[in-house]
Parts: structure tokens; sequence; C-alpha cells
């Protein structure tokens, strides 16, 4: 499934590379004593040069230090680079957009969480996480992606229905107060609104035999979300319980 990577020494001429601006230290560093590891991670092309994938800053400071060659490893398909990027970027805390549609690929390649986590040192929790990011709206994932909104954001986000994240998308300065303002606007519209009872309630349907009313399909759209992240460990316990009792419902018999 996954291609087999290898580490070669390259020319930085035959490297292509965005611009990007190394730390000043970097560069003092390779200048004075080298660099131990990889410069970054390449993909071959058609026409003999390579495409750097992973590694900008340290690739544009080897360059400013005057270096004229490097290792690099060499990614032999698009599983093989989206496993390296991820290894490689594992424990940085950049725009999560790339590291999801890296995950995104892996899973569709056919590997499954456990995997993707053993292969790339990622928690089965962070992949649960990043793979939330498949519900969100295009419009919003390009602001991830500009840098316009967080990532915090996104990931809440993610969890609108579409008509709220449109809604979220058109407003010139989203926060993650307006996306929880969605939700639970959403939630209190669908569940039925607890007044004092002028007169004795009812029987319940369960003592005449009838069956539980169950939530509305917003309210238990939004239960299944939750209790996945708890089973993922992104949410407490807590959370779901508390979810449940204030939609005044079960979940429907399997």
């Amino acid at each position: 499934m996954v291609g087999v990577a290898n580490s070669l020494q390259l020319s930085l001429d035959a490297v292509n590379a965005r611009p990007a601006r190394p730390p000043a230290a970097m560069v003092r560093a390779m200048r004075e004593g080298g660099w131990f590891g990889p410069l970054g991670v390449v993909r071959p092309r058609s026409d003999g040069r390579y495409e750097l994938i992973c590694g900008g800053r340290r690739v544009a400071a080897a360059r400013a230090a005057g270096w004229r060659s490097g290792d690099f490893v060499v990614a032999r398909g698009d599983v093989d680079a989206a496993l390296l990027r991820l290894r490689e970027n594992a424990c940085r805390a950049d725009n999560p957009a790339a590291a999801f549609r890296d995950v995104l690929a892996l899973s569709e390649s056919g590997m499954s969480y456990t995997e993707i986590s053993r292969a790339t040192g990622i928690t089965r929790s962070q992949i649960a996480k990043l793979m939330r990011l498949r519900s969100l709206l295009p419009e919003l994932m390009a602001r991830l992606e500009a840098g316009e909104i967080s990532a915090n954001l996104a990931f809440e986000a993610a969890t609108l229905p579409e008509e709220d994240q449109r809604s979220l998308a058109a407003d010139p300065r989203p926060t993650i107060p307006k996306v929880r303002a969605l939700r639970t606007a959403r939630l209190r519209a669908a569940s039925p609104v607890v007044s004092e009872p002028s007169s004795p309630p009812p029987p319940s349907p369960l003592a005449a035999g009838g069956q539980a009313q169950l939530p509305s399909p917003a309210v238990w759209a939004a239960i299944k979300q939750l209790a996945a992240d708890v089973r993922d460990g992104i949410e407490p316990a807590e959370r779901l319980v508390d979810l449940i009792l204030r939609a005044g419902g079960a979940p429907p018999a399997r």
C-alpha cells in the first residue's frame, strides 16, 4: 500500500521549493555546524527534478547558508508522501487543513485510524478530530487555509448543519461564541418547550403501552456527533449525558 521512501543527497538546484523566510538561528547553525537529519521530503517529477513537499524553511536556510546540496527523503507515491508529511509535522500546531487532507487520503487508501496512528505517531483522537473537517463547508475551509479563522473555530463549525455553516461563512468576523450560539439556538428550536402544567399531566405513553417520544432529527444528530467525540476521547462523557438529559429523549432502539 505504501511506497518505499529512501534518502538521497540532491543538488538544491534540482529541488523546486516555494520561497520561504528561514529563521536566522537556523541559517547560523547550518553555517557553523551543519544540520543533523534530512532537509525535507521531496517527490520525483517527470522532468527529473524534485518537488519539495515538506521542509521549506530548512531548504531556504541551507540556501542562505551557501549549501549546494543536502539529504532529502524521497516519497515514492501519494500515500507515502502523506505519511511522511504527517510524521514530519506530528508535533507541530500548524494550520490543520493540510494534515486533514493527508489523513483523508490515507483513510481513503484503506488505512484504519489505528493504522494511521501507528504509522505517523498521531493519536486516534487527533485523527478523529481532524476528520471532523470532512463536514466543513468549502467556504469555511478556504478561510481556515487562509488563516482567517482559527483551527478551534473550524472544528466547532464542522459540527453545525450546512445552513448554520453558511450563516457563519457570511459573517465577516465569526467567533467560537457565535458558533455555540448557533448550536444552542438550533437545539432549543428542536426541543419541546417545558412549562409548568396547569393541570395534572396526562398518563405516560409508556404506562399506556406506547413508545417513548424520541428526540428530533437535529437533536439526535448532535447526540450522535457528541457520542463519537466521547468515544474518541475528544469530549468528556459528562457533556453527552447532559445533552441527552436536556433533549428529554432516549436513543432509538436498534
